[in-house]
C-alpha cells in the first residue's frame, strides 16, 4: 500500500481534505410500522386539541378577570359619586348636593337656602377643609383632621345606597366661630390638591381659624346633633342657617377708600351685599356684628335665644355661656323650688336663665347694663308668652342707684358667670348685699376659669355672706359650680 493509506476489510479509510469518514447510522433497528405511527399521531392530535381548548378557556377567563379587575380598580380609584337631596330645617327647605371623590378622599357639600349658598370641602388626605359663602370672594382654609378617609368611604356608601331625592329633617350643628388667621395670611396654593384648587378658583384663598363653642342643650343635657347625621352635614347646616346672615345695608358698612363704588348706589345690588372687592376689615366687621339664634328645650318648651354681635369679644352680655346652660338644667330639675318665688337676676345677659325660671313659675326680674337690654327684651317677648309672671327687664349697673330696688324684696338673687373682672368684685358684692335680707338666698353659678380671681372674690364675698352649700353641676368636661349663700347675721 502507498504511504498514508491503510486498508481495513477492503474499505479505504484514508483521510484527506476531500474525503471524510461516513457517519454512523443512528437507527439500526427494524423498519417502522406505518399503522402504529398513525395511531400515535391520532392520540397526539387528541391531546393537543384538548390542551388547546383548556388553554383557550383559561385565556378567556384571564382576560375576563383582568377586565373586571380593571373596571373595579377604575371604579374605586376614580369614582366620583353625587347626590342631590333636600333638608328641612326651621321652616326652610334647603337644597343640598353631595359630591364624594373616592380617589382623592374628598367630600364636598353644596347647600342653598333663601339666605344664600354655602359650600364646604373636606380633604381627608391632607387634613384640610375649605369654606365658601355666596357674596364673599374668599375661600377660607382650615386645618381639620376631624374626618378620615374611612369617613369618605362611609359617605360614598351612604350616597350609593340612598341615591337621590331624599327629604331629611335637620337640626342645628352647634356653635362655630370662624375668623381669618392674620398670622398666616394667604395660603400657598401648592399645598392644595387639584380638587380643592378647583373648588377655590376665582376666590382669594386665606388661612382661617374655627373655634367650637356652646351647643344647644336638650331637656336633659346637650342635644345629640349627630343622631342619624354625618358630622359634616351637621356642621354645614350650622353654617348655612346660623352664620349665613352676612347681608347688611350698605349704609351700615364702614366703607374704606379701597372699596370700589362704596358710597351711594343701590344697597340691594349684589344680592344685598356690599360691592366687591371686600376689604379684610369689612369682612371682620360683618362677621363681628352678625347675630344667631340658639335653640333649647327647657321646661317642656322650645326656647329661641338670640345672640347679638357674636364676633365681638367684649360683648359678653349678648352671648350664652356654658354655666348658664348648666344653671337652666338645675332650675328645671328643681322647678318646685322656684315656683311662685320672687327672683332677681344680676348680669342676666341674653335672659336665658331668668326665662327658664319664669317658665318654671317664678316671678322674675332680669337686670343688666342698658346696652344689653334690647336683645334681652326681644328674647323675653319671644319665649315667655303665656307665663303667669312674665319677666320684667330693668337696667342695673352694679353699685349704682341701688335705691331703685327694694332691699329684701326677693326670695332668690341669682347670677351666672358674673365673676370675671376684678375691678367689679366689690360693686357686685355691694349690689348682692343690698338686694338681700336674712331670708334671701343667693345662687351664683360659676364656670371656674381663673382660680386666683375666684379666690379674691370669695374673700370679699365671705365678709358679708355665709356659704350654705356648693355643688358641681354636670356640664360636659367643664368645671361648673353652683354656690348657695345667705347674708351673715348681724348682732
Amino acid at each position: 500500500m502507498s504511504e498514508g493509506v491503510e486498508e481495513i476489510h477492503g474499505r479505504d479509510m484514508s483521510f484527506t481534505e476531500d474525503k471524510k469518514p461516513l457517519p454512523i447510522p443512528l437507527h439500526t433497528g427494524p423498519p417502522a410500522d406505518p399503522e402504529t405511527d398513525f395511531k400515535n399521531l391520532a392520540d397526539y392530535q387528541k391531546k393537543l386539541k384538548k390542551w388547546l381548548i383548556v388553554g383557550a378557556v383559561f385565556l378567556v377567563l384571564l382576560v375576563t378577570g383582568a377586565t373586571l379587575l380593571g373596571v373595579f380598580l377604575s371604579r374605586n380609584s376614580n369614582r366620583i359619586l353625587t347626590a342631590e337631596n333636600k333638608l328641612k330645617y326651621d321652616g326652610q327647605v334647603l337644597e343640598e348636593k353631595v359630591e364624594v371623590d373616592v380617589n382623592l378622599k374628598t367630600e364636598t357639600f353644596y347647600t342653598k337656602s333663601e339666605d344664600g349658598e354655602t359650600a364646604i370641602m373636606y380633604d381627608t388626605k391632607n387634613d384640610l377643609a375649605a369654606y365658601k359663602f355666596s357674596g364673599l370672594h374668599i375661600c377660607f382654609i382650615l386645618e381639620d383632621d376631624t374626618y378620615s378617609a374611612d369617613d369618605v368611604d362611609k359617605m360614598a356608601n351612604e350616597v350609593q345606597k340612598d341615591g337621590e331625592g331624599k327629604v331629611e329633617e335637620a337640626e342645628s350643628g352647634g356653635e362655630v366661630n370662624i375668623t381669618l388667621d392674620e398670622s398666616r395670611g394667604k395660603v400657598d396654593k401648592s399645598i392644595l390638591n387639584e380638587k380643592m384648587l378647583d373648588f377655590c378658583k376665582a376666590h382669594e384663598i386665606y388661612w382661617a381659624i374655627a373655634r367650637q363653642g356652646a351647643q344647644p342643650a336638650a331637656e336633659n343635657g346637650p342635644l345629640d346633633i349627630t343622631d342619624g347625621w354625618s358630622p359634616s352635614k351637621v356642621l354645614l347646616l350650622y353654617w348655612i342657617t346660623e352664620l349665613m346672615p352676612f347681608k347688611q345695608n350698605q349704609a351700615e358698612m364702614n366703607c374704606g377708600a379701597t372699596v370700589s363704588n362704596c358710597s351711594g348706589g343701590d344697597s340691594t345690588a349684589n344680592g344685598g351685599y356690599p360691592p366687591s372687592p371686600w376689604t379684610k376689615e369689612q369682612i371682620y366687621d360683618l362677621m363681628a356684628k352678625r347675630s344667631r339664634v340658639l335653640k333649647y328645650n327647657y321646661a317642656g318648651r322650645e326656647i329661641h335665644i338670640k345672640e347679638a354681635n357674636i364676633g365681638i369679644q367684649e360683648e359678653i352680655g349678648t352671648k350664652v355661656w356654658h354655666a348658664g346652660e348648666a344653671f337652666c338644667e338645675f332650675i328645671q330639675r328643681r322647678g318646685r323650688q322656684f315656683k311662685g318665688k320672687k327672683v332677681i337676676e344680676v348680669g342676666a345677659g341674653t335672659g336665658l336663665v331668668g326665662i327658664v325660671a319664669s317658665l318654671m313659675g317664678a316671678d322674675v326680674t332680669l337686670t343688666d347694663l342698658k346696652k344689653i337690654l334690647p336683645n334681652m327684651e326681644e328674647n323675653v317677648q319671644i319665649n315667655t308668652e303665656g307665663c303667669k309672671h312674665r319677666p320684667k327687664v330693668r337696667e342695673l349697673e352694679w353699685g349704682r342707684e341701688l335705691h331703685q330696688y327694694s332691699k329684701g324684696h326677693y326670695d332668690y338673687v341669682i347670677g351666672t358667670d358674673v365673676v370675671y373682672e376684678e375691678h367689679m368684685f366689690r360693686s357686685l358684692v355691694v349690689t348682692l348685699k343690698h338686694l338681700c335680707d336674712e331670708k334671701t338666698r343667693v345662687l351664683l353659678c360659676h364656670h371656674v376659669r381663673w382660680p386666683d380671681k375666684d379666690e379674691k372674690f370669695m374673700e370679699l364675698f365671705s365678709a358679708d355672706f355665709t356659704l350654705v352649700n356648693q355643688r358641681r353641676l354636670p356640664k360636659q368636661d367643664l368645671t361648673v359650680y353652683l354656690f348657695e349663700a345667705k347674708l351673715k347675721e348681724t348682732h
